[in-house]
């Protein structure tokens, strides 16, 4: 992991506090949840990638919009897995409703998630994800946090940016 890396995707959890927050607004799990995040980039413990999803993920469920990924979120009935998230409801959809405002994902995807939601963010070292899983969270948790919140996070689309120039140029 590169100095860049390591700068950016520190710059972007702290973007994410600033944005999920109100001023003066003051949240101890988050502030716990971002030591961790930083300790864990700070000793090479992680996939920083894996480790930013989870926090997306801790960030939502801090701030009220956590996912219902044991129940289908319009039946209610027991899911163990499921290919489709409502974004109108926060949650998964099991096969037999009908499926609107949302979308599509890998089962893989779906366990990752509902994984990632809860094992506490001090353990995430622990697990691995493929770049497929890791590419549908990214588009999946993007879309949520630019939904719920007033503000884009910009940090992480100029490294992405950067980095498909890089890759252009090799």
């Amino acid at each position: 992991m590169s100095d860049l890396d390591t700068l950016t995707y520190s710059a972007y959890l702290c973007e994410l506090v600033d944005i999920c927050m109100q001023d003066e607004e003051s949240n101890r799990e988050l502030f716990k949840h971002l030591v961790t995040a930083f300790y864990l980039i700070k000793n090479n413990a992680v996939d920083i990638e894996t480790l930013a999803r989870a926090f997306e993920i801790k960030i939502l469920q801090a701030t009220g919009y956590a996912f219902s990924l044991d129940y289908c979120c319009i039946c209610r009935k027991k899911l163990t897995s499921s290919n489709y998230i409502s974004l109108q409801y926060s949650g998964g959809v099991c096969k037999d409703c009908m499926r609107v405002n949302g979308t599509y994902i890998s089962y893989a995807a779906y366990n990752a998630l509902k994984y990632l939601t809860k094992v506490p963010l001090e353990n995430i070292y622990r697990v691995t994800l493929s770049k497929e899983v890791k590419r549908e969270l990214y588009k999946l948790l993007s879309i949520l946090i630019e939904q719920n919140y007033f503000r884009k996070p910009k940090s992480l689309e100029i490294f992405n940016y950067l980095t498909e120039f890089h890759e252009d140029k090799v």
